[in-house]
């Protein structure tokens, strides 16, 4: 139940998917991102499409408004399958 994160001032995976879409010419538009921890808020908010796992902090799920099931219950491949990025 304990979590500890250290990180530099300012480094964020919201900015590393920011350096990593421009490096691939992916525009955040058609970016998904999934994450179930407070680390994952500015990447989230960053793509166009950010979920949140259904086990990620109730708070988190505020924030996020993009709701998928958790780990163990193929959370990532509902909401692919809701935004028909894979086939069936």
């Amino acid at each position: 139940d304990i979590l500890i994160e250290i990180m530099d001032h300012g480094v964020n995976k919201g900015k590393a998917v920011k350096k990593l879409c421009s490096l691939w010419q992916i525009p955040l538009a058609n970016a998904i991102a999934f994450g179930d921890q407070y680390n994952d808020l500015e990447m989230l908010q960053t793509v166009k499409y950010g979920y949140v796992m259904e086990n990620a902090p109730f708070d988190l799920q505020q924030q996020i408004k993009r709701i998928t099931l958790d780990n163990d219950h193929d959370g990532i491949y509902q909401a692919l399958l809701k935004l028909q990025v894979i086939d069936k």
